[in-house]
């Protein structure tokens, strides 16, 4: 307390002191500063409004020559799919209104509306010739009262010109964002073309078809400045001033050149409401009055600094230390504690925006905030310490004595949060984990950061897994974590060049003793190698990639079974599984619809799995999903049963059709008579529920035997058949009996 005492004082002493020194020596000429002040701040309202120019009418580039390429890939499609193409990409885009320009002036809008030949105009003949072009603004065709702007370019097949893209952008839009004014609406900012005429902004006694330049020649006083020298305009930027007859309103203009369309953008300024706006601001004693409340005004935030410092260190949200505070401190305790190990432990919540999505954001903040109340009930040892890093990010350290007791503390942590959350929230809470232990004999021991990324990697690890996993950092796990990085990096690529292969697994009936069904599951085929989908699929479901997988598999299905029907094959019904990511996708039923009905496939042969664990995520909105699926003509499956937490009781409220055993039902348990009992009653559930069972991962024959005598109806695993390629499916199978 002493020490901030001393700093107050000296703090006081040497503000006072500069104070006396500046009212002594500024006594200067404030003339030139002025100018180049007020030439300072024309030119920096110039630039944020030139930079934001060129942004827009470089984003509208960018949209006009990516229409551009689209229509290029598409060069075989009709007029009406042009049209539709069209269609969707002004929508996709927020366009407001686009053309596709034929070779012979023929223009066509996304409405499917023709205008005239616009085989005359300028933009036609310059994007004809392959070139890009940009325009003055000009009256728009479907509202000659409005100007646009217009944006065209060439679409380019095979090195030839195959037509032209037309975006027309309305120079209200522009005005809106531009028409800046200033010095209390006396200052103007506009945009002239290189002659000088008004294209964009308002400025008074001037409309868009007059000559601002020439305006101001007109205007200029001729005793003191040529008309020649008053608005003279040259380079890339500069200032001139205009000084009209009466002397009563000089004007100073600043300049600056847009590359976009060789044009200028002037702000203009009255040179009396500028010298008003600077003239009390530079006047000595007002200058000294700034200084004055300035140095106060710091003074007192180093006050307030001094007096919140301790509070600074802590997360606003949950009372945690922040990252740095965190930092610092465990370095401290590190070097201070040499012979001890510690536990690094970074978590979060598992899917935390579905929580957001299911519940609100009060119930998720709540979460947050009970998270940090049961990390600091579970850190009240000496030396334990938490913070948060991010949203529902914490990172803990702790002293480490064995993985047992490490494991307790997790518990006891699972444990406070939920009393804390209370019996009313029923959502199952996981936390992905990642642990490093630091030892007496870490050469890194005070390195914090490395430290933090270990916990990084090793808990990005934990986040692919399945529920609260737990994963400790080895010297591996950043290999794995760069071949991931990999893989992200590749799987568009592997996409477009159809990398990604269906594959079938037979399902064998038990009664009919013949193949009644398949499964279709991905493979990534990158040139002679298999990519293994455990090395992909967790990947994918994570950053959200799998949701595109997912849809082309299904459409491989309904082009393979088009094909067994256009063969004169009677097409088995072929179950496709659907990751969680779908589960908020508004539109994914009529997306399904429309690939089924797109290859005339009736729905019947489609059979969607949804997992158990994606079920009880969020039960009434899956309620919902399978009631339209099934109201459409789909089949529906319940994928994985018994791995999750519902198990039977989800039964009583899913309507499915097919009831799949997980396959951990089926490891070791042959001779199980506990085992054999669980089976026998989910499948005698499910008879009276009139739901089919699927037995999968079956490889003995053993297995085989207890399902016949279990009365199951379908078994798929590889006793019977492995996954086959789709294209090299063996159709003579299906006449055998098993």
């Amino acid at each position: 307390m002493k020490n901030k005492k001393f700093i107050f004082i000296g703090l006081t002493v040497t503000l006072f002191v500069f104070l006396m020194v500046a009212f002594v020596s500024y006594n200067h000429n404030f003339t030139v500063y002025i100018q180049q002040h007020i030439i300072n701040h024309l030119e920096e309202l110039l630039a944020p409004n030139e930079v934001s120019f060129e942004l827009q009418v470089n984003e509208q580039v960018k949209k006009v020559k990516t229409i551009a390429t689209i229509f290029a890939k598409n060069e075989t499609l009709g007029t009406e799919d042009q049209i539709d193409l069209l269609d969707a990409v002004v929508d996709n885009n927020n366009l407001e209104n686009c053309m596709l320009v034929m070779p012979d002036g023929t223009a066509i809008n996304q409405e499917g509306i023709t205008y005239r030949n616009m085989g005359d105009e300028e933009f036609f003949k310059a994007s004809m010739n392959g070139e890009f072009y940009i325009s003055e603004p000009v009256p728009s065709l479907d509202d000659p009262s409005r100007k646009v702007m217009i944006f065209s370019a060439p679409i380019v097949v095979e090195n030839q010109v195959t037509g032209v893209v037309l975006y027309s952008y309305w120079c209200d839009t522009l005005n809106s964002m531009f028409n800046l004014k200033f010095l209390d609406g006396e200052g103007r900012i506009v945009i002239i073309d290189e002659n000088g005429y008004l294209l964009i902004g308002d400025y008074p006694g001037l409309s868009n078809s007059d000559n601002v330049l020439d305006y101001f020649k007109i205007n200029c006083k001729h005793a003191d400045h040529p008309a020649n020298e008053c608005s003279t305009i040259s380079g890339e930027r500069g200032v001139f001033n205009v000084e009209t007859y009466n002397g009563k309103s000089s004007f100073i203009v600043d300049y600056v050149r847009i590359h976009s369309g060789n044009w200028y953008m002037l702000s203009i300024a009255p040179e009396s409401a500028v010298m008003d706006s600077f003239s009390g601001v530079f006047k000595e004693q007002n200058k000294m009055i700034i200084v004055i409340i300035g140095c106060l005004m710091v003074y007192g935030l180093v006050l307030l600094m001094l007096a919140l410092e301790d509070r600074k260190n802590v997360d606003k949200m949950t009372g945690s230390l922040t990252r740095n505070t965190f930092i610092r401190k465990a370095r401290r305790i590190l070097k201070n504690n040499g012979a001890s190990s510690y536990a690094f432990v970074k978590l979060d919540v598992k899917n935390f925006k579905i929580i957001n999505r299911v519940h609100d954001f009060d119930t998720g903040n709540r979460v947050i905030i009970n998270m940090a109340k049961a990390l600091d009930y579970v850190t009240k040892t000496p030396d334990s310490i938490y913070c948060r890093l991010s949203v529902d990010n914490f990172v803990v350290m702790i002293p480490f004595e064995n993985k047992e007791k490490l494991a307790i503390v997790r518990s006891k942590f699972i444990t406070k949060f939920r009393d804390l959350m209370g019996k009313e929230f029923t959502t199952i809470i996981e936390f992905p984990t990642g642990e490093y232990i630091v030892t007496p004999y870490d050469k890194g021991r005070h390195n914090v950061f490395e430290i933090m990324e270990k916990i990084n990697f090793a808990h990005s690890k934990a986040k692919l897994k399945s529920g609260g996993a737990v994963t400790d950092y080895y010297e591996d796990l950043e290999k794995e974590a760069i071949i991931q990085s990999e893989i992200e990096n590749k799987m568009n690529a592997a996409f477009h060049n159809k990398e990604f292969k269906m594959y079938l697994q037979p399902k064998v009936c038990l009664k009919s003793h013949q193949v009644c069904g398949a499964e279709a599951l991905v493979r990534w085929k990158e040139k002679d190698r298999i990519i293994s989908p455990a090395d992909f699929i967790p990947l994918f479901e994570k950053n959200g990639f799998i949701a595109k997988i997912d849809f082309y598999i299904f459409e491989q299905v309904a082009i393979f079974l088009k094909g067994m029907m256009d063969n004169g094959l009677k097409p088995f019904r072929i179950s496709i599984n659907f990751s969680r990511v779908h589960l908020y996708n508004e539109s994914f039923v009529m997306q399904l619809k429309g690939i089924a009905d797109k290859y005339k496939v009736p729905y019947e042969y489609f059979e969607i799995e949804l997992t158990e664990t994606i079920v009880f995520e969020n039960i009434n909105k899956i309620i919902n999903l399978i009631g339209e699926l099934h109201a459409i003509g789909f089949t529906m499956s319940m994928d994985d049963f018994g791995s999750g937490y519902s198990s039977l009781s989800l039964l009583k409220d899913i309507d499915v059709d097919v009831l799949k055993i997980d396959k951990a039902f089926f490891v070791d348990t042959v001779n199980g008579e506990r085992a054999k009992i669980v089976i026998s009653n989910i499948i005698d559930m499910a008879k009276e529920l009139k739901v089919k069972v699927v037995a999968e991962g079956i490889e003995t024959e053993d297995q085989v035997e207890m399902l016949k005598e279990l009365n199951c109806d379908v078994v798929q695993g590889y006793y019977y058949f492995k996954p086959m390629a789709a294209s090299e499916f063996d159709y003579t199978i299906l006449d055998k009996e098993y």
